[in-house]
């Protein structure tokens, strides 16, 4: 077929207009024809071979109409849920897709408005697909996650895009992972904020009070004094300690916390709950019985009612022993040694309570007679002892007989 404009030539091909109408630019004989589409627009596949007859009698006045159809290429969103920590397959969350922008095929047709809801997913072990959608720009939100799991804020954004004429549907992947709902129990030493590791907890679910029987389950800080409580459903949770170490106080406290319907504890992704312990503490004071001020230098320990050495051997100085940690018992304060001056005491026994006041242990000395011995009998500091003054006689004498025998020993030399 001749074409004079815009230039002159022979083709079979032709193009559409902005219209998408195209005339033949000569007459076609009487008979049968077929009508092929070499390419198709842009986000359109290509169409099948068309057949059309040109009639006797057709003239350009009454110019002979075919019509010749085109169908959008199309799009799917597959979607797959998996854990974050363990990347196995998810069941149960659901996922909606909204148009990010206007859909619009070439024709002009919109499909979809900017932030038109287009399809909802549910999603299983295998995953799940979106339906057919127009080509172009989507947001997809999560709108259920599975149980046990925190919900996502976040919007992913995907985009179909058109590939080639032959391609009916384009597909694009997505894989979203999700966190378990998380709730870390930090157990410390209330003074020192040390970790505490073998501290025994319960925890249960808070609605599970009204059924006749419910379960209790026990967990123990590890050696950094946590414990992690993960994949929680949604309701309200209790902690109570119940085992502590040896030297603290049992906090028979119960702590609750709420995860709600989008998998947040207390309006955060990962709660952390910071239980603290007291411990015991003792006061062990060494004092002059009459006085009762302190007293330094004795020797002191404390023991089991066995025996066995509990706290070994320190020196008394005027602030008294500070002790900590000493486990709920009866235990026996030894002085293995008295300070100068003062007699020995007994042993005392002793119970510490578990409580988080100080507790004051106070051990008395008494002095020696010797040390007494001066002020009782006489009531004067001058007064000499008791066998003073034979000691000077002897000492008198031992000088006398010395000076005779050196005087004796001088004579006999002379002669």
């Amino acid at each position: 077929m001749e074409v004079y404009y815009p230039e002159h030539m022979k083709t079979s091909i032709f193009k559409t207009d902005k219209k998408g109408q195209f005339t033949f630019p000569q007459k076609l004989k009487k008979g049968q024809y077929y009508l092929e589409e070499v390419k198709a627009p842009e986000g359109y596949l290509k169409g099948e071979l068309l057949p059309f007859e040109v009639k006797e009698g057709a003239t350009w006045a009454e110019a002979q109409v075919i019509r010749y159809s085109n169908r959008s290429a199309k799009g799917k969103i597959v979607l797959q849920k998996i854990d974050q920590k363990t990347k196995e397959t998810l069941s149960g969350a659901v996922f909606e897709i909204f148009a990010a922008e206007d859909i619009v095929t070439a024709d002009q047709t919109v499909h979809a408005e900017k932030g038109e809801l287009v399809d909802t997913v549910e999603v299983s072990e295998k995953g799940g697909c979106s339906q057919n959608l127009y080509l172009g720009k989507y947001v997809v939100k999560e709108k259920k996650q599975p149980e046990g799991y925190v919900r996502l804020k976040k919007e992913y954004e995907v985009e179909l895009k058109y590939k080639d004429q032959v391609t009916e549907i384009v597909t694009e992947e997505l894989t979203v992972a999700n966190v378990p709902v998380t709730t870390e129990l930090v157990k410390t030493d209330k003074k020192s904020g040390k970790p505490l590791e073998g501290v025994s907890f319960s925890v249960w679910k808070k609605e599970d009070e009204k059924l006749p029987k419910f379960e209790k389950k026990m967990y123990v800080t590890d050696q950094d004094g946590k414990i992690l409580l993960e994949y929680l459903k949604t309701g309200t949770y209790c902690i109570q300690e119940k085992k502590t170490l040896p030297g603290y106080l049992l906090s028979e406290q119960i702590t609750e916390f709420t995860v709600d319907e989008e998998g947040y504890s207390e309006g955060k992704q990962r709660l952390c709950l910071k239980l603290e312990n007291e411990h015991t503490n003792i006061e062990v004071e060494k004092l002059d019985a009459d006085t009762k001020k302190p007293v330094e230098g004795a020797v002191l320990q404390i023991e089991d009612l066995q025996g066995k050495v509990i706290v070994e051997k320190w020196k008394t100085e005027k602030e008294p022993k500070q002790i900590e940690k000493l486990p709920e018992g009866e235990y026996v304060l030894v002085e293995a040694e008295a300070p100068f001056g003062y007699q020995k005491a007994e042993k005392m026994k002793f119970r510490v309570e578990p409580r988080k006041e100080v507790q004051k242990i106070t051990l008395y000395n008494r002095k020696s007679e010797k040390e007494k011995l001066p002020e009782e009998s006489t009531g004067r500091k001058d007064t000499p002892k008791t066998g003073d003054t034979a000691t000077v006689a002897k000492l008198i004498a031992a000088l006398l007989g010395a000076s005779l025998l050196l005087g004796l020993i001088y004579y006999r030399k002379r002669d």
